[in-house]
């Protein structure tokens, strides 16, 4: 969350010296180094939470063993990527620039596990001041490659990986200090083996998130990505102010209520209200997207990446939908149904993209990453409710998910059409947010005092417990 809101704060920066082009190279970049990054953490960090609580005075042996797979397995990927580079495609810069930033994030192994390790000891000031450096050294070398030295995109590769690479070998020298024991090859198979299956997870929800990305570099021209890289990163607000610090503070406090007794009920009455915020504080996001695109596009080339923000702003807004109703398959032990609903998602999208790029381009990636994650947040609703059903109004939800998909495509097209009137067109988006909340309010399924009466029910649970 914190690298994707500093690369938010950078955008003023890439848009100013980077070209369209160049910025999407950049993506392309980071998005296929994802895929080999996800593949190297073989999903030991979920091992991690299972087998560092449950070995206890042994919590040394389970750190060693785990960072010896994952430098191994990033060891392994860099040996790969340098002999194909050599041997198929030398003159790639584009994969010189992936091999680099992969080098980065395998040292960057060491900063990871150190977050991990915080969490676990319940250190946040420790936890917050090693984020909050690596924030701060990435932000001051991208300024100094980008701004100073002139480096283009390849400066924001550089960055990247020099603030992974100098955190990982700082901290490990913190990290020596807990190692204990030696390499134990039975424990190395049990840890894979149970963090194997939630990397496949991982890989296909990844897939949702950035196979557009390589997609859009089969069918489109360099230029278009950046546009659609930029569009994507104002959309994607919504997921970076509301729905992960929510989820964050939320995973805890859902397992309380569902020892509760009248855990179903009051699920219900939560998401009612997260329907409601959510879905209207999105909207409202994205109504800020042309004044957000004033303040970040210091470049008028990048401006037409606007339109695609609505869509995007959407599927978040799906997202978190779904990351709220998959947790009955989660309190019932069902993780292979939310396997499942990844996985189908994954397919959808990377055969919308094949479909629609080649047709309407990046409005074409916008669309499947939206219906994706649509995917997703239906089949978590139906799947949820079977095995652990709560109270809900299915036709006023979906009412208000079609009236959602309207304004979002409305807002989509008049951000295409009135690309030179900002200020009209957050009018014209304030106007539709604000029609979305009186159709709400009508509705009856939301009233001013009931609404707070709710709130305040659920204030008083929370810190009842």
């Amino acid at each position: 969350m914190l690298l994707r809101a500093v690369m938010l704060l950078l955008l003023p920066v890439y848009t100013k010296y980077l070209s369209p082009s160049d910025f999407g190279n950049f993506q392309f970049v980071v998005a296929c180094t994802a895929f080999a990054k996800l593949l190297i953490n073989l999903g030991l960090t979920t091992s991690f939470w299972k087998f560092y609580t449950k070995e206890g005075e042994h919590n040394g042996r389970v750190l060693v063993n785990i960072i010896f797979c994952q430098l191994t397995m990033g060891l392994f990927f860099l040996a790969i990527g340098y002999f194909v580079h050599a041997l198929f495609i030398p003159r790639s810069d584009l994969f010189v620039f992936m091999l680099i930033l992969l080098a980065g994030e395998v040292l960057g192994i060491f900063y990871d596990t150190t977050l991990l390790l915080l969490r676990a000891h319940d250190q946040p000031i420790k936890y917050l001041i090693v984020a909050l450096s690596y924030a701060l050294v990435f932000f001051a070398s991208s300024l100094v490659l980008i701004v100073v030295l002139q480096q283009n995109y390849g400066g924001a590769i550089y960055a990247y990986s020099a603030a992974y690479a100098f955190m990982g070998l700082v901290l490990y020298m913190f990290l020596r200090r807990k190692f204990r024991g030696s390499f134990d090859i039975p424990l190395i198979k049990e840890i894979i083996s149970y963090g194997f299956p939630i990397m496949l997870a991982n890989l296909a929800a990844v897939i949702v998130a950035l196979s557009d990305r390589p997609i859009l570099k089969l069918f489109v021209d360099d230029s278009e990505l950046g546009l659609y890289s930029f569009g994507f990163k104002l959309g994607d607000i919504v997921k970076i102010l509301l729905i992960t610090p929510f989820f964050l503070a939320w995973n805890p406090v859902r397992w309380e209520i569902y020892r509760n007794q009248n855990g179903r009920q009051i699920f219900s009455n939560i998401y009612k209200l997260l329907f409601f915020a959510l879905s209207f504080l999105g909207l409202f996001v994205v109504s800020c997207a042309p004044l957000l695109c004033l303040i970040f596009a210091s470049n008028k080339d990048y401006y037409e990446g606007l339109a695609i923000a609505p869509i995007i702003g959407l599927g978040s807004i799906f997202y978190g939908l779904y990351y709220y109703n998959a947790m009955g398959m989660l309190f019932e032990n069902q993780t292979k149904r939310i396997f499942m609903v990844v996985i189908a998602a994954s397919v959808v999208n990377i055969a919308l993209n094949f479909i629609l790029i080649p047709v309407i381009g990046m409005h074409g990636a916008a669309i499947s990453s939206c219906v994706s994650y649509f995917v997703m947040y239906v089949l978590a609703v139906v799947l949820s409710q079977q095995c652990y059903p709560v109270t809900r109004n299915y036709r006023f939800e979906g009412g208000c998910v079609g009236l959602l998909i309207i304004i979002s495509a409305s807002l989509s097209v008049a951000y295409s059409v009135m690309i030179d009137s900002f200020y009209w067109l957050t009018l014209v988006a304030f106007s539709m947010t604000g029609m979305y909340l009186i159709g709400w309010i009508v509705s009856g399924n939301i009233r001013f005092i009931g609404g707070l009466k709710k709130i305040s029910n659920v204030w008083r649970y929370r810190h009842s417990i």
